[in-house]
C-alpha cells in the first residue's frame, strides 16, 4: 500500500525544469517618491519637532546677535583716461585702461580683486590706525593673555578689514561698489571711503612706478638698438660686396634659374615617357622575333611599306593557289607568279629587318637622351639652390636691418611720449559717490534667520525620519518584497476594521473566539477584505503551475502573520465560487483551524494517520462546498508524522475527493514542517504581514523553501492598512504562540499578545 501511494505521488510530480521559479529576480530599482513620502507620513512628529526647535533657536539667537551696519562707496573704472597727449599716451601708460570690450572685461575682473587686495587694505589700516583700535580688533580690555606685537596687531587688523570688505560690480555699467560693514554705522562709512581713496592712490602709485621704470628701460633699449642698426647695415654691405650682388637683383636670378629647372624637368619627363614607350615596343618586338612572328609586331604593322608588301604577298599567294588548281603545278604562268612571290617576300623580310633595327636604334638614342637631360637637370638644380641660398641669406640680413631700424624708431617715439606722460597725473579711475552712515542694520535679519532655521529644521527632521525608517527592518510594502527579496506579490489583504474586531479577549462572549475574524469573508461578503480574497482566488486559479493543480500550502515566515486567516478566508472564497475545498490543519504543534470554525480538536488528522479514525469520520463539513480536517491531538513527533506514508496516503485520497486542498502549516523560517509539506503540494503561498514580518526571518523562510525546490506561487501581503487610511494599523490581533528558543520549538502561552523577533 505504501509503495503504491509513493509511486502515485512520484507520478504526479512535475519535472523540475517545468516548475515556475521560486522567486522573481530581485531588482535594485531606484527609490520612488513613495519611498520618501512613507517615512514622512509615519514620523511626521519628528519633522514637526525638529522644525519647532530649529525656528525657536533661530529666533532666540537673532534676538541676542549684535547689529551690523554696512555702507557702500562707488567708483567708476573708465575704459581709458583723458587723452591729453593723443592716442600715443594710452599705448604707453599701462594703467590707463583697455580699449576693447573683451580687454575691459578682463581689466574689470582684475581691479575687483585689487580693490580688496592686501596692499590696498594695508594702506587703509595704516591711514586709520586700526591696528591700535582694540574695539575694531575685538580685543577685550582685560582679556588677559600675552599682549600682541605690533606686527600681529597689523595682521589682525588687515584680516578683519579684508573680511568685512566686499566689492560688488554694477551690471552693464563701469561702476563698482565697495561695501564695508561694521558694528558702528559711522565707522562703516569711514572704512568704505578710506578703502576707495587708498585704492585710487595705490593705482596712481603703480602707474608712476611703471612709467619711471619704462623710461629707464626705453633709454637703455634705444642705445642698444642704435648699435644693432649700424651692425646690420655693415653686415648687409659686406655680403653684397663678397658675392658681387651690387647690380643684378637676386630675385631675377632666382626666377631665371628656377624657370630653367622647370623646363629641363618637363623635357626630361617627355624623354622618359618616350623611352618607356620605345622600350615596351622593343620588348614586344624581341619576343615576336624569337617566336618567328615579328611581322605581327607594332613596328611592322604600323609601317606603310611593310603593310603594302604584306598585302602583295597575300595577293600573290592567293593567285598561286588559284593557278595551281586551274593549270597544274608546271604551268609557265604559275612559275612566274611563284618567282614574283619569292621576290616580294624577300623585300618584306628586308623591310622588317630595317624596321627592327631602326626600333632598336631609337631605344638606345632615347636612353642616351634621358641620361643627358638628367645630368643637365641636376646641374641646373644645384645652380638654382645656390642662388636661392644666397637670396635667403641676403633677405635675412636685409630683414634684420629693417627690423632693427623699425624697433629703434619705435623706441625713440615711445621714449619721447613716455617722458611727457610721466609729467601728467591722470587715471581712468574716479570716485563717484561717498559712503554714508546707514540708518538700519543689515544683520541680523529675523525673516532670513527664521527661513534658514525652517529649512535646517526640515532637513534635520527629514534626515531623522529617514534614519528611523531605515532602522525598521520589517517588511513594509509589496515593493520591498518584489524588488529587495525577489518574491512575487499575488495579493494584498487589508486589515480588519477596528469596529469589527473584539476589544479584549476577556470581553468576548462564550462562543466567540479569536478566530472569529478568520471567517471575515463569510461574515462580510461585500467588504473590501472579501473582495481582496476574491482577487487572490482569481490570481491563483489563473496562475496554477500545472493542469492538475489541486493542493496549496499556506505558510509564513514567522508567527502572528495571518496564514490561518488567509487559509480559511481563501477557502471560504473558493467554496463560494462553487469549488469543492478542504482546509487541512497540518500545524501539528499549535493548531488553530478548529478555533476558526468554533470546533473542538479531539478528533482529526493525527488520529486518521494512526488508524483510530477513518477519513470520513474526521472530515467536518462547514457548508456545501467546504470541509475541514482538524489537526486532532498534538503528537510528540510532528515532523515524523508529516513525513510518514500514512500522511501521503491521506493526501492522495483527499486529492481524489476535492477540487482544491488548502494546508495550514507552521512558520517556514522556524520549523521544517512547511518544507516537508511543500513536497506534497502543488504550490506554496507565503503570507507576509506588513510592518511586522522581519526581513531576515522572511529571507530565511525563502531560503528554506528554495532548498527543497518548493513551487512558490508568490506572497500575500497581510494587514495593508496604511495605503487606504491615514496612519499605521496592521494586524488582526491573533497569532501563534511559537517561541524562539535554542531548538525553535518552545511555545508561548495562548493568551500571549507579543513575541520576540528572532532576527532582532
Amino acid at each position: 500500500m505504501v509503495n503504491s501511494v509513493l509511486k502515485e505521488a512520484r507520478a504526479n510530480e512535475v519535472p523540475t525544469e517545468l516548475l515556475p521559479p521560486l522567486v522573481a529576480s530581485p531588482q535594485d530599482g531606484l527609490p520612488t517618491i513613495g519611498d520618501f513620502i512613507e517615512p514622512v507620513r509615519r514620523f511626521w512628529w519628528v519633522i514637526v519637532l525638529a522644525v519647532i526647535c530649529s525656528v525657536t533657536a533661530g529666533a532666540v539667537l537673532t534676538r541676542f546677535m549684535p547689529k551690523e551696519y554696512s555702507s557702500e562707496a562707488t567708483l567708476i573704472l573708465g575704459a581709458e583716461a583723458p587723452r591729453f597727449l593723443g592716442d600715443e599716451a594710452n599705448d604707453v601708460q599701462l594703467q590707463q585702461g583697455p580699449r576693447s570690450r573683451f580687454e575691459y572685461g578682463q581689466y574689470l575682473e582684475t581691479q575687483l580683486h585689487v580693490i580688496a587686495s592686501r596692499p590696498v587694505i594695508a594702506r587703509a589700516v595704516g591711514r586709520l590706525g586700526l591696528a591700535d583700535d582694540d574695539t575694531f580688533l575685538g580685543i577685550e580690555p582685560d582679556g588677559g593673555g600675552a599682549p600682541m606685537t605690533s606686527a600681529e596687531r597689523m595682521e589682525a587688523a588687515i584680516g578683519t578689514l579684508s573680511g568685512r570688505t566686499r566689492v560688488v560690480p554694477v551690471p552693464e555699467t563701469q561702476m563698482v561698489g565697495v561695501v564695508v560693514w561694521d558694528f558702528d554705522a559711522e565707522q562703516a562709512a569711514l572704512l568704505a571711503n578710506t578703502v576707495v581713496a587708498e585704492y585710487i592712490a595705490y593705482t596712481k602709485s603703480l602707474q608712476q612706478e611703471s612709467v619711471s621704470g619704462a623710461l629707464v628701460w626705453l633709454q637703455e633699449q634705444g642705445a642698444q638698438l642704435k648699435e644693432e642698426v649700424l651692425g646690420a647695415e655693415r653686415s648687409l654691405y659686406n655680403f653684397r660686396s663678397t658675392h658681387a650682388l651690387l647690380s643684378t637683383p637676386l630675385a631675377e636670378r632666382r626666377t631665371t634659374e628656377a624657370q630653367r629647372v622647370q623646363d629641363l624637368g618637363a623635357e626630361l619627363t617627355e624623354a622618359e615617357v618616350l623611352s618607356i614607350k620605345l622600350s615596351a615596343r622593343w620588348d614586344e618586338t624581341k619576343r615576336l622575333l624569337a617566336e618567328g612572328n615579328v611581322r605581327s609586331s607594332e613596328a611592322v604593322t604600323t609601317d606603310p611599306t611593310a603593310n603594302q608588301l604584306t598585302g602583295q604577298v597575300i595577293l600573290l599567294e592567293q593567285k598561286e593557289a588559284q593557278l595551281a588548281a586551274e593549270l597544274g603545278p608546271n604551268n609557265a604562268r604559275l612559275v612566274r607568279v611563284r618567282a614574283e612571290l619569292d621576290y616580294t617576300r624577300d623585300r618584306l623580310d628586308t623591310e622588317v629587318n630595317k624596321l627592327v633595327a631602326g626600333l632598336e636604334a631609337q631605344v638606345a638614342a632615347s636612353g642616351r637622351a634621358v641620361d643627358r637631360l638628367r645630368e643637365a637637370l641636376a646641374t641646373q638644380t644645384r645652380t638654382a639652390v645656390e642662388v636661392s641660398k644666397l637670396e635667403t641669406e641676403y633677405t635675412s640680413l636685409q630683414r634684420d636691418m629693417e627690423n632693427s631700424r623699425r624697433l629703434y624708431e619705435l623706441v625713440s617715439e615711445r621714449l619721447k611720449t613716455m617722458e611727457l606722460a610721466s609729467l601728467l597725473d591722470t587715471t581712468n579711475i574716479t570716485s563717484h559717490e561717498l559712503a554714508r552712515p546707514a540708518k538700519r542694520p543689515v544683520r541680523p535679519r529675523l525673516s532670513v534667520n527664521i527661513a534658514l532655521a525652517l529649512v535646517f529644521g526640515l532637513l534635520i527632521g527629514l534626515g531623522g525620519a529617514l534614519g528611523l525608517d531605515q532602522l525598521n527592518q520589517t517588511v513594509r510594502n509589496e515593493r520591498e518584497i518584489e524588488e529587495r527579496l525577489g518574491l512575487k506579490v499575488i495579493g494584498e489583504i487589508p486589515s480588519v476594521p477596528d469596529k469589527d474586531r473584539p476589544t479584549s479577549r476577556r470581553k468576548m462572549a462564550k462562543g466567540e473566539r479569536l478566530g472569529e475574524a478568520d471567517r471575515y469573508v463569510a461574515r462580510f461578503p461585500r467588504s473590501q477584505i472579501a473582495e481582496a480574497f476574491r482577487g487572490l482566488r482569481t490570481n491563483l486559479l489563473f496562475m496554477r503551475p500545472r493542469a492538475d493543480f489541486k493542493s496549496l500550502l499556506v505558510t509564513s515566515a514567522g508567527v502572528r502573520e495571518g496564514k490561518t486567516t488567509v487559509s480559511t478566508n481563501l477557502a471560504l472564497s473558493l467554496a463560494s465560487a462553487g469549488r469543492k475545498v478542504c482546509v487541512i490543519d497540518t500545524d501539528l504543534r499549535r493548531p488553530r483551524v478548529h478555533k476558526v470554525f468554533d470546533l473542538d480538536n479531539e478528533e482529526g488528522l493525527t488520529l486518521v494517520m494512526i488508524g483510530e479514525l477513518t477519513l470520513d469520520e474526521a472530515l467536518v463539513p462547514i457548508n456545501e462546498n467546504l470541509d475541514v480536517l482538524r489537526c486532532g491531538p498534538v503528537p510528540p513527533n510532528p515532523s515524523e508524522q508529516l513525513a510518514s506514508p500514512a500522511f501521503t496516503a491521506i493526501v492522495t485520497e483527499l486529492r481524489a475527493r476535492y477540487d482544491l486542498l488548502i494546508f495550514d502549516s507552521p512558520p517556514a523560517a522556524l520549523l521544517s514542517d512547511a518544507s516537508m509539506l511543500s513536497q506534497r503540494t502543488d504550490g506554496v503561498i507565503l503570507v507576509v504581514r506588513a510592518e511586522s514580518t522581519h526581513r531576515g526571518v522572511l529571507k530565511r523562510a525563502i531560503r528554506n523553501l528554495a532548498a527543497v525546490n518548493a513551487v512558490m506561487l508568490g506572497a500575500v501581503v497581510n494587514g495593508t492598512y496604511r495605503s487606504r487610511q491615514a496612519g499605521y494599523g496592521y494586524g488582526y490581533g491573533y497569532g501563534y504562540g511559537y517561541g524562539y528558543g535554542s531548538d525553535r520549538s518552545e511555545y508561548f502561552d495562548e493568551d500571549s499578545e507579543k513575541h520576540e523577533d528572532p532576527e532582532a
